[in-house]
């Protein structure tokens, strides 16, 4: 089930200047953070979409939203790892770097950013459950977002 999480117009700012920062890092860096960065485009919308899926799974959860730059492979807000999409049918992408044969119960959700500031949770898998053969596709597993078990409980106060 698709949990739909506004934000304020606030929140989507900052997280905005937090995706805006995470490029320039990434720039100033000199890394290639995605295809589209090997391809010798800069799709800053990248970052950008990654931090508000941050924040909206923050907010649905009931924690605070701690804003990280380049602390890369660390989970992104708990103990879970955001992807996003700005595709309404968007699928989570799993990628080798991601070790989920290594890691397989780390658990992965996706946010769908199309609709902002309105952002769509959208479920959640594990990376050993997305690593199978039926999901794989060039160099990545991408799973279909009706693929997706349900999203994380959300914190007790």
């Amino acid at each position: 089930m698709v949990e739909i999480i506004r934000l304020t117009w606030v929140e989507v700012r900052m997280a905005c200047i937090l995706g805006i920062e995470r490029r320039i890092q990434s720039r100033q860096q000199n890394r290639n953070t995605d295809k589209a960065a090997a391809r010798n485009t800069d799709n800053w919308a990248i970052d950008i979409d990654g931090a508000l899926a941050e924040m909206a799974l923050a907010k649905y959860l009931g924690v605070f939203f701690n804003p990280t730059i380049n602390t890369f492979k660390e989970p992104d807000v708990k103990r879970y790892q955001v992807r996003s999409t700005s595709y309404a049918n968007g699928h989570l992408i799993i990628r080798p770097d991601d070790k989920p044969r290594e890691l397989p119960d780390q658990e992965f959700v996706l946010g769908i950013t199309t609709f902002m500031p309105d952002i769509h949770l959208v479920g959640m898998l594990t990376a050993g459950e997305a690593a199978v053969d039926q999901y794989w596709r060039d160099d990545s597993w991408w799973v279909p977002n009706g693929h997706l078990g349900p999203l994380p409980e959300r914190e007790s106060r």
